[in-house]
């Protein structure tokens, strides 16, 4: 798939998040129809109340968030960040880009209604489902790692709604099956299953054949 990236200034990189839809369209009814669910990690669709695209997504290797990394190393220590989420803030992990757009775009933070990443957003256009799993979550730093689920303390630390965030399944798990429109247009029925999926490494671990510690 064709990637479009807009970079505007030195260490600012943004997609359209319209171009994730294309796998969407490349289907043979009658055939065996696959559909990648993985993506590179760690940027986010910010999605409005109807479900809409509020921006474009700022990309893992955005760079423009050093200020809000510093931030949150002074609501919480860098050791506890670490505990919770198994990463110290960084600039390419999703949260600080989260708190970029509250900061320098707050017209858009306040029609924030969804957060999603990539596949996520695929996902969500093919059921509907809002929801994601954990090796990708992993990477918003916003998940409790050990605990597999959101963390209730990074969020309420961040003031980041709860509400905002998909159901958080295992990467094998069902989240959803196909829409009655996605089927007509691809051919499929309603009752195709679409599992969790995973980020980019963690499915390249599964291919490699590393799958237990």
């Amino acid at each position: 798939m064709k990637k479009d990236v807009l970079i505007h200034v030195r260490g600012l990189q943004m997609m359209d998040p319209e171009e994730e839809q294309e796998p969407i369209e490349i289907v043979v009814p009658g055939q065996y129809y696959y559909r990648n669910g993985s993506h590179y990690l760690r940027y986010e669709e910010m999605l409005d109340e109807q479900g809409e695209v509020l921006r474009p997504s700022i990309i893992w290797c955005d760079q423009r968030t050093g200020e809000e990394v510093e931030d949150m190393l002074r609501i919480m220590p860098r050791e506890r960040w670490i505990q919770i989420t198994a990463n110290p803030p960084l600039t390419g992990w999703t949260a600080a880009k989260i708190l970029w757009v509250r900061k320098h775009e707050p017209e858009i933070y306040a029609r924030c209604r969804h957060i999603l990443l990539p596949k996520d957003y695929i996902r969500y256009i093919l059921t509907g489902v809002f929801a994601t799993e954990v090796s990708d979550a992993s990477g918003m730093q916003l998940l409790d790692v050990p605990g597999r689920c959101w963390s209730d303390e990074v969020l309420e630390k961040l003031e980041i709604p709860k509400e905002w965030l998909g159901t958080v399944y295992e990467s094998c798990q069902v989240t959803g099956t196909l829409l009655p429109e996605i089927a007509e247009q691809t051919g499929l029925s309603t009752e195709v299953k679409v599992v969790g999926g995973a980020g980019d490494n963690a499915a390249a671990a599964v291919g490699t054949g590393v799958v237990r510690d």
